[in-house]
């Protein structure tokens, strides 16, 4: 059974998160940077950053759908409708997110115009009692709100004024004329402690304000079953965004009023009109009575004519009704037909007995009075107000065919009734015709009477809504600010800034490790299977011969531990011809053989060093030597003899060399000469050791013309040099068992490819010497993979 191997790579092992941790801990300096840079960004932007915060108000809408106290004082107001106006809750946020609302809000606040005070690297903004002046705008175009006004105070009664195409000083209270609009600027109680700085103004869109405004404003219920708003906003300004919520809710209030008196309004104003038509028929129709009464001498009924007309009571009295309700409707046909009437209300309160006209009413009226509040803002030709008069027309006719129909239907109904009442009539012929004819009369007036205080009850219902007209909204908590910005939050802040000094460097990271093509750490070559001899450090001398035996560097430490290794790993004489070679040239073959033989000769070791690299010889003048014949001669003359071509190496004991000699055209196929084996053969008994430096492997074909003269080779690879696909070249050649005995040597080692001789050799025991270092940033700041 074969013995384990102490130099085998084991086969690939899952992900080990320690070296992970271990390869960014290396580069712990650009963690370090990073954090400074991001956390530098942070307090940047918290110190300069615009700071909003939230302004809140809680409101309760009243739902009076129950009608209010007024509204319960017995039959008198039972059907009082102008205090029944119940209130939905989604309705009315809808109501307070308008923008015709928000836009009457800007107006009166004159937020439209922007004062800033100029700062080195922030302007901040002034409103309220600080403004030391106030800009009334007139007429605007767009150009004005692409400009920025700088304003200069001079003196208390002059200024100056630059909007970078022209500059002009004017007086306080002057109108300013501009290509793109006209303006006012007066000065305020604030002015004399303003100094002369210069205040910057800007002009915004009306629409763009409105809409941004809105999109920042917040309305949510404060449970689901209640009648409790909360309204926020977000501002940079905290007193602008208190002035703004509760301006909004006053306006709101404002505009409810102002609708319930309108209708109310209304509703007097047509009453009134129908008072004066009635007082004078039923000034007619009384003085009728009288004139009857004194013409025929009457001034009692028969008691007998009371039996008879007993019955005829009801139906009388049930007439009259249908009499009131036919003429209430043909008021209101009559009033929709006028031309004054048709852009006017319609009274909604004359206790209209069918639901589907009341209801018809009502859309009426509220359709006129959103055209009316329409127009307060529009042309009345534009496309919304064209669009509500369309929709009135249309409502106007369905409510003139419904009166219709109804009238219809009630003179059907009282036709009917007056049939019933036709059979008491005839027994009213022993009546007295003067009676008969007096009762009549009597009826008439009646009827006059009982409309006339109908109407006067129904005035002062009107009247007393709008005089008792209230806010539909109750403030329950005034608009104020939290004093802890929402924006930028500073947690967060910190937070993402801390997380981002984390990420960068941990990305930069490995996106340089997944796009560095180059073997950089041991871990890159572990698929090749192929045992690892040892790891030869970055050498910073430009001395060939490393090792020697007054040397205790790091780099003669290291060459003695492979030597070591080399003997350990088989007997001396498995390792007597070494074969030393690479994938591609500038991995430092002829370093290692140079340095390799000379540790071996330190041993006491007779070694000899072999320039069998044909094509690009580097041996012999690395060494110091030049030599005209070499391997070359040997092979093409059979008179040249071996002994005549071993050179000794100066100063280094028991160390030789024979170099390639003249270089031929045909290399590869003189490899394969016969001489060859009469080379290797000689040499064997001359050397304990023999070192051949070999071409790579990749580019030609007469390293494997060496390998079966060779016991063992030790393949170089070099690190932050040789490609990691060429580590699949390298794994072939292993597996295939091309070269014999591989084992591999890795190269110019630095500390972010070996850390662990950042503490075995580097520090310990005082062997290496005073070797130049990078400045400092340089080593800090060094990639370590």
């Amino acid at each position: 059974m074969p013995e384990p191997n102490p130099f085998q790579l084991q086969p690939l092992e899952p992900v080990n998160v320690k070296d992970i941790l271990l390869k960014y801990s290396r580069n712990w300096a650009w963690f370090a940077l990073s954090l400074i840079f991001c956390m530098t960004l942070a307090v940047v932007y918290l110190k300069y950053a615009a700071t909003q915060y939230r302004i809140d108000s809680t409101i309760l809408i009243a739902d009076d759908k129950n009608g209010s106290d007024l509204s319960k004082m017995g039959g008198l107001f039972s059907d009082l409708e102008l205090f029944q106006s119940g209130k939905n809750i989604d309705d009315q946020i809808e109501v307070l997110k308008g923008k015709t609302l928000m836009q009457r809000v800007v107006r009166e606040l004159n937020l439209q115009v922007i004062y800033e005070k100029r700062g080195n690297l922030k302007n901040t903004e002034i409103y309220g009692t600080a403004l030391p002046i106030k800009v009334t705008s007139g007429r605007l175009d767009s150009a004005a709100f692409e400009k920025e006004l700088v304003l200069k105070i001079l003196s208390p009664t002059q200024y100056s004024l630059d909007d970078g195409a022209d500059k002009g000083v004017y007086r306080f209270g002057e109108t300013v004329n501009k290509p793109y609009g006209s303006f006012l600027i007066t000065s305020t109680a604030n002015l004399s402690s303003a100094g002369k700085g210069e205040i910057l103004l800007h002009f915004r869109d009306i629409k763009s304000l409105v809409n941004d405004c809105l999109e920042s404003l917040s309305i949510t219920p404060v449970n689901k079953n209640g009648n409790v708003l909360k309204l926020s906003i977000n501002h940079t300004v905290p007193q602008k965004g208190i002035d703004l919520l509760n301006k909004l809710i006053e306006l709101h209030n404002l505009e409810a009023i102002e609708n319930k008196n309108e209708i109310a309004a209304k509703t007097i104003v047509f009453i009134d009109d129908r008072l004066v038509y009635l007082v004078e028929e039923l000034s007619g129709v009384e003085k009728d009575v009288e004139t009857y009464k004194q013409k025929n001498d009457v001034t009692d009924i028969s008691s007998e004519s009371q039996q008879y007309l007993q019955n005829t009571v009801e139906y009388e009295q049930k007439l009259s009704e249908y009499d009131i309700q036919i003429s209430i409707l043909q008021s209101i046909q009559n009033y929709m037909t006028d031309s004054k009437g048709q852009t006017d209300l319609v009274p909604s309160s004359l206790s209209i007995q069918d639901a589907t006209l009341t209801e018809l009413i009502n859309n009426y009226n509220q359709l006129q009075l959103q055209r009316n509040r329409l127009l307060k803002s529009n042309y009345e030709n534009s496309p919304v107000a064209v669009n509500l008069a369309e929709q009135l027309v249309s409502l106007r006719q369905n409510i003139l065919e419904n009166i219709k129909n109804i009238k219809k239907g009630l003179a059907i109904a009282r036709n009917s009734l007056q049939n019933k009442n036709t059979k008491f009539e005839n027994l009213k012929q022993h009546v007295p015709s003067i009676e008969r004819q007096l009762l009549e009369i009597k009826r008439q007036q009646s009827i006059k009477e009982t409309l006339y205080q109908y109407l006067l009850q129904k005035r002062e219902e009107a009247s007393l809504s709008k005089a008792a007209s209230v806010a539909s909204v109750q403030i329950i908590d005034k608009a104020d600010v939290d004093n802890i910005p929402v924006k930028p939050r500073r947690s967060v802040i910190i937070i993402l800034a801390f997380m981002a000094a984390l990420l960068l460097p941990v990305s930069g990271i490995s996106l340089i490790s997944l796009f560095n093509n180059k073997v950089s750490i041991i871990e890159d070559i572990k698929k090749i299977g192929a045992p690892v001899l040892g790891e030869i450090l970055h050498a910073v001398q430009n001395e060939r011969f490393l090792v020697r035996k007054e040397n205790r560097t790091v780099l003669s430490e290291l060459f003695r531990l492979l030597r070591s290794k080399l003997q350990i790993s088989a007997t001396e004489d498995k390792n007597k011809t070494i074969l030393v070679t690479s994938t591609m040239s500038g991995e430092g073959k002829t370093f290692f053989c140079i340095n390799m033989g000379a540790t071996l000769a330190l041993a006491g070791k007779k070694v000899v060093l072999l320039e069998f690299d044909l094509r690009k010889p580097k041996l012999l003048s690395d060494i110091g030597l030049s030599v005209t014949k070499g391997i070359t001669n040997y092979l093409v003359s059979n008179k040249i003899e071996l002994d005549d071509l071993i050179t000794k190496v100066p100063d280094i004991d028991n160390l030789y060399v024979i170099g390639c000699g003249q270089m031929p055209p045909n290399p590869s196929e003189l490899l394969l000469s016969e001489r060859m084996n009469e080379l290797f053969t000689i040499l064997k008994e001359k050397f304990d050791h023999i070192i051949i430096d070999s071409p790579p492997v990749a580019l030609i074909a007469d390293t494997y013309s060496l390998a079966p003269f060779a016991d063992r080779t030790l393949y170089l690879i070099r690190y932050n040099y040789t490609l990691k696909n060429q580590v699949g070249i390298v794994k072939e050649i292993f597996e295939e068992k091309t070269l014999k005995n591989m084992m591999l040597i890795m190269n110019d080692g630095r500390r972010e490819n070996v850390p662990a001789y950042n503490y075995g050799y580097q520090y310990n025991y005082g062997y290496e010497k005073k070797y130049e270092k990078k400045p400092w940033f340089k080593r800090i700041f060094s990639w370590r993979s």
